[in-house]
């Protein structure tokens, strides 16, 4: 039984939009299980949902097509699941506070959701994706904390060795992570002090996303404050 359903609008938008999806449905249905599980706390499936949401959401703006805004929503859904490989008690401490271990520990995370994904894929549900489909989300996955000017992780790659759908990840997970809470800090960023901090860090991400981030924000609020 499904007990802790997050209830949050981009959840219910996300659902709506998707409700004759049955793999958005399906994928959605999994990150939730995992958190019931609690492999995956309440936060985390929060994230990852508020991530496909904003990722489609940029994905429309840069004119995708719809299977390409398909393809953004499962990888968000499935960008953090490789932390239920990781122990709470790691995820929740602050970097400042980690080993080199444990940090390397923490950035095994992206690859592991690669792994997972490529997993979950293979489900009947998914029989219509042919192989370079299945491998573009894994990949963006693998890469989603890679950074425009090479300083990410796991491997450094810069600019547009990054696929694109990693790229719109990046931002948006970036941007969801300040202004919510997190157990490592006690501060939280306003939507605007969040954007004000994607600018000044603007070279690690890609320009064109950025200006797709800021215009959707736009037409969610009617301002960037």
């Amino acid at each position: 039984m499904l007990h802790r359903i997050p209830k949050i609008d981009e959840m219910k938008c996300l659902l709506q939009e998707n409700v004759n999806n049955s793999r958005i449905l399906y994928l959605t249905s999994y990150i939730v299980n995992i958190g019931n599980n609690a492999l995956f706390d309440y936060e985390a499936v929060r994230h990852s949902i508020v991530v496909a949401k904003l990722a489609k959401e940029i994905a429309k703006e840069m004119k995708l097509t719809d299977s390409e805004l398909e393809d953004i929503t499962c990888i968000g859904l499935l960008h953090d699941t490789g932390k239920q490989e990781i122990s709470p008690e790691l995820v929740k401490k602050p970097k400042s506070d980690m080993n080199m271990k444990e940090w390397n520990n923490i950035q095994q995370h992206s690859i592991a959701s690669a792994v997972n994904a490529n997993m979950v894929l293979r489900d009947p549900l998914f029989r219509k994706f042919d192989d370079k489909r299945r491998e573009g989300i894994v990949d963006a996955i693998h890469f989603h904390h890679e950074r425009y000017d090479g300083s990410g992780y796991p491997f450094g790659i810069k600019g547009k060795e990054i696929p694109l759908y990693s790229r719109i990840i990046a931002v948006v997970d970036v941007f969801d992570a300040l202004t919510n809470q997190r157990p490592y800090r006690t501060w939280i960023y306003t939507k605007a002090e969040a954007l004000k901090h994607l600018y000044h860090e603007r070279r690690k991400h890609d320009y064109d996303v950025l200006i797709a981030f800021v215009e959707t924000i736009k037409k969610k609020s009617g301002s960037i404050i």
